[in-house]
């Protein structure tokens, strides 16, 4: 029978119970010492390294996991801290960024990336209160026009009202005289609106050696024939930096579209159709390619990549040019990693019949943004996997894919130019 015992009965007396007791005090100060001590309040330098490797590639998801789970260990790691900002930073949530360097500075005020941190809250902070102003001036000339999709989505149409478009040119003078007089801007766009500095692409597109694309007055007629929808991607994974001189895919993407205006701003009489996206798709219409280059400076990588939704919203669009019998050049530029890839199938397989029926000339493009080996592999794999099944073989070649490196090697403009002629 078991048998139940009153501590009371067994007092801590006695020489044995003494020494036992002894030994229970010794222990427990042990155990606080150790879980107390410098040591256990440092992560193992191997899971810091872990998230380290996981910026570097790109991965900025999980890297903001893998710092969670570190941080949960060790709240007062100033190094996590500091790399789940660089993360966040490139998935584009800037405030979260900002909350997260500053942690780091303050753990650590001595750290060697505690300068860094402090620049980086200058620099998105910024960006934050640049990107409100520009949300107030496109406000007054917003209006929302239902796409049916699933039933609750709708896309957003911008129209450059006046305000906008004298802010937009304004910062275009600014550009170009940037290059003649140095590095100093002057002027704005009037109250409520503070663009941010409007040199980077061009000195980006000159630094890296964007080569002019020389286009000839038979290749200028050529473009000057079709009405261009650019979709451009600004998903988190476009802060990724894997382009020349270390500049992230976004920067990169804007020098590139800063060189259709240095190459080819007379191409494109009717203006521009530019769908920027990432969860949600925003519209601008009859916008010239230096107005082009300037829209970057209001948006920054963050969200996912809804890129069928982003075509989708402009079928309507290509269908009326088709209609009207214009030639219409649909060109998405993004770095290959969609959320809605067997979408997007579709969506072309949508175009490829819409091209069947009518003369008109339709040329649909993905042009690939970053280095990202996945990103081509990607791109290359929706071309295949488009003419499989519900498309015939002979539709293959609809959707033309080209390279970072072709890019790179001759210039957005003149890529545009060798969809035309492919």
């Amino acid at each position: 029978m078991l048998q139940q015992r009153d501590f009371a009965m067994y007092p801590c007396s006695g020489p044995v119970n003494r020494k036992v007791r002894s030994c229970s005090v010794v222990l427990t100060l042990a155990l606080l010492a150790a879980f107390s001590s410098p040591v256990f309040a440092v992560p193992p330098p191997a899971a810091l390294q872990q998230v380290a490797r996981l910026l570097s590639t790109g991965q900025s998801k999980k890297a903001v996991t893998e710092a969670d789970r570190i941080l949960a260990m060790h709240p007062d790691s100033a190094q996590a801290h500091y790399y789940k900002g660089k993360a966040l930073e490139q998935l584009g949530s800037r405030q979260d960024a900002i909350a997260s360097y500053e942690t780091a500075s303050l753990l650590d005020p001595g750290a060697k990336f505690a300068a860094e941190c402090q620049s980086k809250i200058k620099t998105l902070a910024a960006a934050e209160a640049s990107a409100s102003s520009f949300k107030n001036v496109i406000n007054q000339g917003k209006q929302t026009r239902p796409f049916k999709l699933s039933g609750q989505e709708s896309r957003v149409v911008i129209p450059l009202t006046d305000r906008f478009k004298q802010a937009l040119k304004d910062d275009v003078t600014n550009l170009y005289s940037a290059a003649e007089n140095g590095p100093s801007l002057s002027g704005g766009a009037g109250a409520g609106y503070t663009p941010a500095p409007a040199r980077e692409p061009m000195q980006l597109a000159t630094s890296i050696g964007i080569p002019p694309a020389r286009l000839n007055a038979k290749e200028k007629a050529e473009l000057i024939k079709y009405d261009v929808i650019f979709i451009v991607d600004h998903s988190g994974s476009m802060s990724t930096r894997d382009c020349p001189q270390n500049s992230s895919r976004w920067d990169w993407l804007a020098a590139q579209v800063y060189s259709i205006g240095r190459d080819a701003q007379d191409c494109f009489p009717r203006g521009l159709r530019v769908v920027m996206f990432d969860d949600k798709a925003e519209e601008y219409v009859k916008v010239t390619p230096t107005e082009f280059v300037n829209l970057f400076k209001y948006y920054s990588p963050e969200g996912g990549t809804r890129t069928a939704y982003a075509f989708r919203t402009q079928m309507n669009a290509i269908q009326a040019k088709i209609l009207e019998k214009k030639p219409v050049m649909v060109v998405g530029l993004t770095d290959g990693l969609p959320n809605d890839a067997s979408e997007l199938q579709q969506v072309f397989h949508e175009l490829k019949l819409m091209a069947s029926k009518t003369a008109v000339p339709l040329k649909v493009s993905l042009i690939q943004i970053g280095a990202s080996t996945q990103g081509l592999q990607t791109l290359n794999g929706l071309e295949a996997l488009t003419y499989q099944g519900v498309i015939s073989p002979a539709d293959k070649g609809f959707v033309q894919v080209h390279s970072f490196t072709e890019v790179s090697k001759y210039g957005l403009a003149r890529v545009l130019l060798n969809i035309l002629n492919k």
